[in-house]
């Protein structure tokens, strides 16, 4: 009798093992954590002037970073007299991408975002 109690039992736990799910196939791709790949972030932002050199006259600023095409909008700038940085009154704004722009230019103007109006 105990022996019967315990068969069915037995087969009781392994029953509902395999309706709880708890026996998953190796084809099973629905498991752990998925990753959503994120937005490139920019390196320089709106407003900052890049160059090749630290000692540059001729740079260019940046416009505006559109994150779908992971690339900047950049146009030319020129070092004044007293340091700051003027945009150059010529249309010569253009796309560059992300990879570009780092990989040939620094970072030069010390302070971000105050002597630029981008329209």
């Amino acid at each position: 009798m105990k022996k019967s109690v315990v068969v069915v039992l037995v087969f009781l736990c392994i029953f509902s093992i395999l309706f709880a799910g708890c026996t998953s196939s190796a084809s099973n791709d629905n498991t752990g954590t998925q990753i959503t790949p994120t937005s490139p972030q920019p390196e320089f932002n709106n407003g900052d002037v890049i160059g090749k050199d630290v000692s540059s006259t001729f740079a260019v600023a940046v416009v505006n970073f559109d994150s779908s095409r992971d690339s900047y909008t950049i146009e030319d700038a020129t070092k004044n007299a007293d340091g700051s940085w003027q945009v150059s009154t010529s249309p010569s704004q253009r796309d560059m991408s992300q990879s570009s722009v780092n990989r040939q230019l620094l970072f030069l103007n010390p302070r971000r975002h105050q002597e630029y109006k981008f329209e």
